[in-house]
């Protein structure tokens, strides 16, 4: 079969205007060829949003960027309508690199060379030696192993373009895992390895594929998890259900004792937790310590309730009678939990659920799965210590499919279930069809209503928190700001001008200068250039931001959008990132009526100094939301007060008032101590 390298003067000609600079002239044609392919591919997938052209940039370059995410978003929202497509995609995902390389090179020959220039003449017949070593990725893959072994590094093989090399700089870097870099030792306080097991069920073990943690801030492999597969969850619920007789047995206060040590392991372990968050996640440092932190104080908060659980004396009508209230654990819960609060959500649930006398199974997000391993590590050792079976604390990482198992699961009494509300939509259907407890935590589309008589400096500082902080990622941060017309221009004027006062400070989380860290993924940077793209499409205007920050890892800067009505359909949706809509508003009842007309109804604001709007704004013509705040912004709630949302958020309440309720079953006693039997409702049956 001909080589590329046949018809060279041609090829000559066409790559003289594409070749990049920083490649010698003396680069073989043939590898010229490759080069001018991997440069039209960079260029294709700028424009490139869909599903194919991740299923392209994950594959393509193998190493380069994660092959499970690729995985996520196929089974998240596929896009492709073609079967054989579908069909292609399915096989990819389940044979061996080999076969999968082989089947990517025709969809990449068929799809990208047929939209550029034409396929070479021989797309179509068996792949040529060179684009076969091209495939297997031999510079990354096997460059890659050869450090590992620690064999030394060669001049880099002039063959691949310099987005390649530049994404993977394997020259110069003698750690090709975070967690064998001096730097990041904390991770090895907390128990980790460069290879961790993923399930926990009284031991630590797993079977399932391998997950790459990756640092959001640099793109850089942090260490490995393997997940579990259904036959290692089932151990976990099988482990968690035969704990649970003996944990719901003890006394709720020394239960409680067990909760107050989890808390104190906790504390000593406050700050190597906190930076592996702020590093697997990618929220600033102080964000990611008070989210360890808040998760102590609901061990706090569970130490004292299990000595206040509440039962109810019901007077009886019949005399030597007695009603009386008692309520009782509820079993084994699942839970799971969202990549952007990986240990407050469990901890939420897991210390109230524990003083309760539940146990759990937890299945976090894939992407924070080294927190997940972390933390139940800590668990473990406080079980441990006290002698309670560690099964009572279960973790079973995995994906779509182990959720899916969970949430079927009639062993789970009670499924916590943190995320979208795409997703909790079908959590509550399938629980609910087998009569089973949920508590949905969704979305939040939340607003800050700026009255007339605003404290300006006040909302403004807690509007650059509420919206830009955490780099939008939490579910409670502001997406809408909904300003009294008076005081709307100088608002948007002065939050424009902090927005900007911010952009120097975005960077590496873990730096104390830093105030607003990256996105969690990639995927979120495109989400975030599609929305930013479909405002100017729609007529907005970006008053500040709308850019991706050039620079090593998945930074964009907070934008704010004017223009767009309170109706259109982006305002009225939730895009995950740091972009806030400002809708001016005439008075505070149009306020009131923009604010509840979202579908989500988890927080919300006023700023007013007057006291007659705060009524009417907390009272039963207000906010239609689970949290309605005052002068405070949107995020960062305490763990007194329950958590939870109305509407599409899902009505689910945490942390705490009565949120206990939700880990627990209440029966309704009544004792007859009169030795005779006299029915209630004076009903006379028979002799009686």
């Amino acid at each position: 079969m001909p080589e590329p390298s046949e018809n060279k003067a041609k090829d000559n000609k066409k790559d003289e205007s594409t070749e990049p600079q920083n490649h010698t002239p003396e680069i073989p044609v043939d590898e010229k060829w490759l080069i001018r392919e991997c440069d039209l591919y960079k260029d294709e997938y700028k424009e490139c949003t869909s599903i194919r052209g991740r299923f392209h940039q994950y594959f393509i370059y193998g190493d380069v960027l994660n092959c499970n995410q690729w995985k996520k978003d196929y089974d998240n929202c596929c896009k492709w309508t073609d079967k054989e497509d579908t069909k292609a995609g399915l096989a990819v995902i389940e044979s061996e690199k080999e076969r999968r390389m082989q089947r990517l090179r025709a969809h990449y020959r068929n799809d990208v060379w047929k939209k550029r220039d034409g396929p070479p003449p021989d797309w179509s017949a068996p792949l040529p030696d060179w684009m076969v070593k091209r495939d297997a990725n031999t510079y990354l893959a096997a460059r890659a192993q050869e450090m590992r072994e620690g064999k030394p590094e060669e001049e880099p093989y002039k063959g691949y373009c310099s987005i390649m090399v530049n994404t993977v700089p394997m020259s110069a870097r003698s750690v090709s895992y975070l967690i064998e870099d001096p730097k990041y030792s904390f991770l090895k306080e907390l128990g980790l390895e460069k290879k961790n097991p993923g399930v926990f069920h009284g031991k630590w073990t797993a079977s399932g594929e391998t997950i790459q943690s990756f640092s959001p801030a640099s793109g850089k492999v942090i260490a490995e998890v393997q997940a579990g597969t259904p036959a290692d969850y089932e151990q976990c619920a099988a482990a968690a259900q035969a704990a649970w007789h003996s944990w719901a047995e003890l006394p709720a206060p020394a239960r409680g004792e067990v909760v107050r040590q989890i808390g104190d392991a906790l504390r000593e372990k406050l700050q190597p937790l906190g930076q592996l968050v702020s590093l697997e996640m990618g929220k600033i440092l102080p964000e990611a310590i008070g989210e360890v932190v808040e998760y102590i104080h609901v061990c706090d908060l569970a130490l004292g309730l299990s000595r206040t659980l509440p039962g109810s004396i019901i007077p009886s009508e019949r005399p030597g009678h007695v009603l009386l209230e008692k309520w009782n654990p509820l079993g084994v819960i699942g839970i799971i939990t969202a990549f952007n609060f990986p240990v407050a959500v469990f901890g939420w649930n897991s210390a109230i659920a524990m003083i309760c006398g539940d146990a759990s199974v937890w299945k976090p997000s894939e992407t924070t799965s080294l927190v997940a391993v972390a933390v139940t590590k800590i668990v473990e050792s406080v079980l441990q210590k006290n002698n309670i079976p560690t099964a009572i604390a279960s973790l079973c990482v995995g994906g779509k499919t182990i959720g899916e198992q969970l949430v079927k699961d009639e062993r789970m009494k009670l499924v916590s279930f943190t995320g979208s509300t795409a997703v909790g939509q079908q959590v509550g259907v399938e629980v609910q069809r087998r009569f089973g407890r949920h508590l949905l935590e969704l979305g939040g589309n939340n607003a800050i209503i700026v009255n007339e008589d605003a404290n300006l400096d006040l909302l403004l500082s807690a509007a650059l928190f509420a919206c830009a902080g955490t780099a939008g990622q939490r579910c409670t941060t502001t997406r809408r700001l909904l300003i009294h017309k008076k005081v709307y221009s100088q608002v948007v004027s002065r939050l424009t001008k902090a927005f900007a006062g911010v952009v120097s400070k975005i960077g590496d989380p873990l730096l104390p200068e830093t105030l607003i860290g990256p996105l969690h993924t990639p995927a979120a940077v495109e989400n975030y250039k599609r929305t930013v793209a479909e405002v100017v499409k729609a007529g907005g205007k970006i008053e500040f931001g709308g850019k991706v920050i050039e620079r090593e890892g998945y930074f964009v800067e907070p934008t704010i959008v004017t223009g767009l009505p309170h109706d259109s359909p982006l305002v009225k949706s939730e895009c995950f990132a740091p972009i806030v809509y400002c809708i001016e508003v005439p008075d505070l009842d149009t306020g009131i009526q923009y604010n509840n007309e979202v579908e989500q109804g988890l927080s919300s604001s006023l700023f007013t100094e007057n006291l007659g709007d705060v009524f009417k704004w907390i009272g039963p013509h207000g906010s239609d939301c689970g949290i309605v705040n005052v002068n405070i912004p949107t995020n960062g709630a305490e763990v007194g007060g329950a958590f939870g949302g109305e509407k599409a958020t899902g009505g689910g309440r945490e942390c705490g008032s009565d949120s206990w309720k939700n880990y627990m079953r209440r029966s309704t006693v009544t004792i007859n101590y009169s030795g005779a039997i006299k029915l209630a409702q004076n009903i006379k049956f028979g002799d009686e």
